[in-house]
């Protein structure tokens, strides 16, 4: 068994290098993670997007590892898990990562909405 995942890859270009610059657009960049990562070709399609749901247990080690061959580039990987509530974007740039989980909140009651 496993847990599964939904995953999206989003490409951000910042100031560019000139040679990221002149070698790689986006889907070349996914290709290349794809090509670079097994799990990958099973989490991402060439757009970034998912073919379904998956397990890529080691998403943060090869985002941070990949991250590095363009380091001005910010790349987000979004999550939506099997359990209710998990949902988040980690982010990956130059070898460093952060994380941001979503998280629920519930209106207090307001006497004023009720119709």
């Amino acid at each position: 068994m496993g847990y599964n995942t939904r995953y999206t890859l989003n490409v951000e270009h910042t100031k560019l290098t000139l040679v990221e610059d002149t070698l790689k657009n986006d889907l070349e960049i996914i290709k290349d993670l794809r090509n670079t990562c097994e799990e990958a070709k099973f989490a991402l399609n060439e757009h970034g997007g998912s073919y379904d749901n998956t397990k890529w247990y080691n998403h943060e080690d090869d985002l941070v590892k990949f991250s590095q061959k363009y380091p001005s580039i910010i790349f987000t990987l979004s999550g939506v898990g099997e359990e209710p509530g998990d949902v988040w974007e980690k982010y990956f740039k130059n070898g460093k990562k952060q994380i941001a989980k979503a998280t629920i909140m519930i209106d207090p009651f307001d006497e004023s909405k009720l119709k």
